[in-house]
């Protein structure tokens, strides 16, 4: 153990709930502290490592503080580079006097633009949607100049997480700003929700860590002027079991990432002249009373994985340590490609449901699709979807509030195919 590191500030302030670090850098988050005028807005400490080890140098909090605004709750760096969270943020319009509560915010801190002075750019990352309970900053990450920021409507306390994220970026002018290159929502992709991110040099990573997916994404972009998403590809679970929640951690370099989950971490390599990721080797728990994998990091030579082990009335936290060339091989085994090659209707979760339900669809082409409901009798009861849709997976709410308990049938037609599937609303 090379150093033991505590709070500047209160034991109570929620110190350790984030960290990152990069070349000389360590952040780390404590969303619960409280600034000067006693108000609990949270900062971020950054740790610098010198000849002597590493010193607490600077605190951040935001200069415009609010109660509860968890700043701190996520932090990211890289390359003189940390971002900031603040989920919790509210928007106060002062001419309206009105407040769009928890619209979240994230905070860039730029140590390499005056080093001779020792001056650092603070910047604000926003999106400009200003929606209520969006809690932008929920989770980030940066790689150089680039950074993927998630958000989370459903609260910080839930496992089910954010539902949009935005790929920004801080080019090198005379502003030292953040723009916003894209944006991604539920509606356009097919991850459901979202709930962790990670950047490497062209792609963002993003998960939903809920029981019911077993699949991570990559959003592969250019970094080009536009910064447009090009690509995304499915990142699949080297073995399947219930409650696997792949994707409960996520990590990224330039050309490697890491996916973990319950009980196991895939690590992926970038493979150029085939223009995806390509999963290379495979750890997984050794017994099956192991929980491992829902927190890791990863460099060129070592693997670093969290894991309890024992019954739930005895169990034991440790930490794995393990060299990437003694993993498993996992070259053999099959990677989702980019474009799906056959039409597929999924399964409706949550099924059983009440009131509402999520339907995902695949259409290996771009097709004239109608996604309809009907009742056992035949009645048409919704029409979901009717138009012409792109290729790729995508998903559809149905609410069945205003109908009663019983089997539905919701049929999926694509050009000439037709698929059925049933799902049950139980109130």
């Amino acid at each position: 153990l090379e150093h033991t590191f505590e709070s500047p500030g209160d034991s109570d302030d929620g110190f350790g709930h984030s960290i990152a670090v990069a070349d000389s850098i360590l952040a780390v988050g404590a969303p619960l502290a409280v600034n000067e005028d006693d108000i609990q807005s949270g900062k971020a400490y950054i740790f610098i490592k010198n000849e002597d080890g590493w010193e607490h140098t600077y605190q951040f909090s935001p200069e415009y503080a609010q109660e509860d605004a968890n700043f701190g709750f996520s932090v990211a760096a890289d390359s003189g580079r940390v971002l900031v969270g603040a989920p919790e943020w509210d928007f106060i319009d002062e001419v309206e006097e009105d407040t769009t509560a928890n619209i979240g915010r994230a905070f860039g801190y730029d140590f390499t633009w005056d080093r001779d002075n020792g001056e650092i750019r603070e910047s604000n990352i926003n999106i400009h949607m200003n929606r209520e309970n969006e809690r932008y900053g929920y989770d980030l990450d940066i790689n150089g100049s680039w950074a993927v920021v998630g958000t989370n409507p459903e609260g910080l306390s839930e496992i089910s997480a954010p539902n949009r994220f935005a790929i920004v970026e801080q080019p090198r002018l005379a502003n030292p700003g953040w723009n916003t290159r894209e944006t991604v929502s539920r509606d356009d992709g097919p991850h459901g929700s979202i709930g962790t991110v990670a950047m490497s040099r062209e792609t963002a990573f993003i998960a939903p860590p809920v029981t019911r997916t077993s699949q991570a994404f990559a959003y592969n972009f250019d970094r080009g002027d536009e910064g447009v998403i090009h690509s995304h590809q499915e990142l699949n679970p080297s073995h399947d079991r219930e409650h696997l929640m792949y994707g409960k951690a996520l990590q990224a370099n330039d050309t490697t990432a890491a996916v973990g989950g319950r009980d196991m971490v895939d690590m992926y390599q970038w493979i150029e002249d085939e223009d995806r990721w390509g999963r290379t080797h495979i750890a997984h728990a050794n017994t099956d009373e192991m929980t491992f994998g829902s927190r890791m990091d990863f460099n060129d030579s070592f693997v670093v994985v969290n894991g309890v082990t024992g019954s739930d009335d005895d169990r034991t936290p440790q930490v794995f340590w393990m060299q990437q060339d003694q993993l498993t091989s996992g070259e053999s085994e099959p990677v989702a490609k980019d474009h799906p090659t056959q039409i597929e209707l999924h399964q409706a979760y949550p099924n059983p449901f009440n009131p509402t339900t999520q339907i995902d669809y695949t259409l290996p082409e771009s097709s004239e699709v109608q996604l309809e409901v009907f009742d056992v009798t035949g009645r048409k009861v919704s029409t979901l979807v009717e138009g012409t849709q792109a290729s790729g997976t995508h998903s559809v709410t149905f609410d069945g509030t205003e109908l009663s308990s019983g089997v539905y049938i919701y049929r999926l037609t694509a050009g000439e195919q037709v698929l059925t599937r049933q799902m049950t609303l139980v109130k």
